[in-house]
């Protein structure tokens, strides 16, 4: 009895955990349109904050005819809303790290958060590595990452294929690298 109590409330926990917050906003599908909709961008509860994890897939949307969807990196080339006031882009880029969503076959293209742009591009993916908690004295109260993920920096350099750095500061030898 006290097993299957504590299993249901267990789903319940995990089920409350995450919600979706209606954002305003565009995509650029790959002809180049730019299409405003409403976005359903799903919210960590604990961390208050998008998550990330989820958006590198797919994300649902609602057009301004009522249509529902679900828009997906091969049939974007961006998407962006308003988080707490703070901008978010998801830019559709390469599966370099050859991730797959829930232990599926890696898709060719996943949509990576923009982190930094100028002459070079810095990216963020999000990978969950078990309930580890959230830093909560994050200077980036909006961003932070869902609990238990770890994030992985991206590199795009002008005329250059993406890649995969150490850390954040992978740009600091090149002071020009985001001017």
């Amino acid at each position: 009895m006290n097993y299957k109590f504590i299993l249901t409330l267990l789903l319940v926990f995990f089920a409350i955990s995450t919600f979706a917050a209606k954002k305003k906003g565009w995509y650029i599908t790959p002809a180049g349109d730019t299409i405003q909709t409403t976005f359903r961008i799903p919210v960590n509860l604990f961390a208050r904050a998008p998550n990330f994890e989820q958006l590198q897939w797919k994300v649902k949307f609602t057009d301004d005819f009522g249509r529902s969807g679900i828009l997906k990196p091969d049939q974007a080339r961006e998407f962006s809303f308003l988080f707490r006031s703070l901008p978010v882009k998801m830019i559709a880029m390469p599966n370099i790290l050859h991730a797959s969503n829930a232990g599926a076959n890696p898709e060719p293209v996943i949509f990576l958060q923009l982190v930094k742009e100028g002459k070079s591009r810095l990216f963020r993916f999000y990978e969950y590595s078990g309930y580890e908690g959230t830093d909560q004295n994050s200077p980036d109260p909006v961003l932070k990452e869902a609990p238990g993920s770890i994030k992985i920096y991206l590199l795009q350099r002008p005329g250059e294929e993406l890649r995969q750095l150490r850390n954040e500061e992978g740009c600091e030898p090149f002071p020009d690298c985001f001017h």
